[in-house]
């Protein structure tokens, strides 16, 4: 997968950026990423909130959470209480869908609103990150300048996600997460 960030795009620029988000957009290697350890990812079905983003509009993600959390555990045919976010749909622009969700049984009477995004099984590189859920972009800026290349692998044109363990805390911001980024190619 080539994937371009909106800064990276002519004409994209920071506009309307505050100086601490050009500084986050700017500056990903101030995470030092862990070696990505190889899994085999089984087929998940993911239900919850889409939205469409791209670069300078990433930092609007949390307040799609904010809208999702109070529904984990209360969605019909949800498996199991870990949370995903699931990136997909991205283009050449630095576009990409993004949606908070859980893993789904069937798409069968979901709340109103809902979206659905089927994630094939597959080969992932999985970066951990630590520390506060509200830096993870840092750990992604990481990933995609550096760590991907690093591995020995290229991404395959695929969603990623983000995987939050059944004791994900978005009040205490601490529990850490991983990265499933879908290999590609040996490089």
């Amino acid at each position: 997968m080539d994937v371009t960030h909106a800064a990276e795009v002519p004409g994209a620029g920071n506009a309307g950026m505050d100086s601490q988000e050009r500084r986050a957009i700017d500056q990903p290697f101030f995470v030092k990423l862990e070696p990505p350890r190889f899994e085999e990812g089984r087929a998940l079905l993911i239900a919850g909130l889409k939205g469409r983003y791209c670069g300078h509009t990433r930092t609007e993600i949390s307040s799609l959470w904010e809208r999702f959390l109070s529904h984990i555990g209360n969605i019909k045919g949800q498996v199991g209480y870990k949370a995903y976010g699931v990136v997909f749909n991205c283009d050449a622009a630095g576009n990409f869908d993004y949606m908070p969700g859980v893993e789904v049984a069937t798409a069968d009477r979901l709340p109103p609103g809902f979206s659905t995004v089927f994630i094939p099984k597959r080969s992932y590189m999985v970066f951990r990150h630590r520390g506060p859920v509200s830096e993870i972009h840092r750990t992604a800026d990481a990933i995609w300048n550096g760590g991907v290349r690093e591995s020995g692998y290229m991404a395959a044109d695929a969603p990623h996600f983000e995987l939050y363990p059944e004791d994900f805390n978005p009040v205490t911001d601490q529990t850490g997460a991983e990265i499933w980024i879908p290999k590609g190619d040996k490089r």
